[in-house]
């Protein structure tokens, strides 16, 4: 095994590395990395780039956290209007629609955040999401029980014609009574 290139057979011998050693840059400055380095996004920076990143992210304030949670309450009213449409246009309940709502809570509490992130949000967003999942019941049920009403009406008007049709049939007129002569 002269030349690792000209043999495609992978060997586990020896560790073959992809770049030379200490040659990493930061991926913002492109200074050399000496000593401690981080990784912002999957990039690897210096410490004095680390330092100006993290004063530029946003901070979790009581106010981003109130503007997230607005953002996420319109998010979750929009998702229960989309899951109750689905299931009343097609009669299917899935869970597909649930993820897209969930889906739809997260992206917009991130957005109404600024980007930040953490327990509470996370909490919220699967609290909003399950709320408004479950509460596209209600107006499923309401589509639902005035469906059933319409033809529990029409019936009852079927049978007031018939009972018209009876009566004048008979020769009797609605509320006189033959009675015994």
């Amino acid at each position: 095994m002269a030349n690792s290139l000209s043999n495609p057979t992978p060997q586990f011998g020896t560790a073959e590395y992809a770049g030379k050693p200490g040659g990493d840059h930061c991926q913002f400055c492109q200074q050399p990395i000496a000593g401690n380095y981080y990784r912002v996004n999957g990039a690897i920076a210096c410490s004095a780039c680390v330092s100006i990143s993290r004063n530029e992210l946003a901070r979790d304030t009581h106010a981003a956290f109130w503007r997230s949670l607005l953002y996420g309450i319109g998010a979750a009213i929009a998702g229960m209007i989309l899951y109750a449409t689905f299931e009343i246009m097609t009669g299917i309940i899935i869970g597909y629609v649930s993820l897209a709502v969930g889906w739809m809570v997260g992206k917009a509490m991130m957005k109404g955040s600024n980007g930040v992130g953490g327990r509470r949000y996370q909490l919220a967003a699967a609290l909003l999401t399950y709320a408004a999942v479950s509460l596209a019941a209600v107006p499923v049920l309401i589509h639902y029980s005035r469906e059933h009403q319409r033809p529990t009406q029409s019936q009852q008007q079927n049978l007031e014609a018939e009972q018209h049709q009876l009566e004048s049939a008979s020769g009797q007129t609605p509320g006189h009574v033959r009675g015994s002569e």
